[in-house]
């Protein structure tokens, strides 16, 4: 009569020890799996660099400021720029949305100019979500 207890019992401790095996290999394992790879791994491989076009824009503010910038994007390896041509004009359109929220003090500091890269990449990513862009990168920056 004790051995079916016995094994009533079993059952449920063995399934409770089996997921929580599992749980915890899960929660460690995630952040362990991804300590192991490499960051260069988890960034596509650079290729060509296309640029896309200088933008002149007024910025705001009580004087008269403009900020001629000039666009490239870095594309992923084995992009070409017959795969991302046909959108510049959607990169072009949300960069002067972003340009010209901007004072002239954003272009004039390296930490400027970098949050700036950062946040046109973000955008271009979006524009091409399928990975086409891997970052966009200035060419150049000047505020008369």
């Amino acid at each position: 009569m004790n051995e079916p207890k016995k094994s009533r019992l079993l059952i449920p401790v063995v399934v409770l020890a089996l997921g929580g095996a599992g749980l915890g290999g899960y929660v460690f394992g995630e952040n362990n799996a991804e300590a192991a790879i490499p960051s260069e791994a988890l960034e596509p491989a650079e290729g060509e660099v296309v640029e896309v076009g200088v933008l002149t824009v007024t910025l705001p503010g009580p004087d008269a400021h403009y900020a001629r910038v000039g666009l490239a994007v870095v594309l992923k390896e084995g992009a070409t720029e017959d795969d991302v041509a046909g959108r510049f004009p959607l990169v072009k359109d949300a960069a002067i949305s972003i340009l010209a929220g901007k004072g002239p003090d954003d272009f004039r500091t390296p930490e400027g100019l970098e949050r700036l890269r950062t946040e046109l990449s973000h955008i271009a990513r979006e524009i091409y979500p399928d990975g086409e862009v891997v970052r966009v990168v200035l060419t150049e920056a000047i505020v008369t």
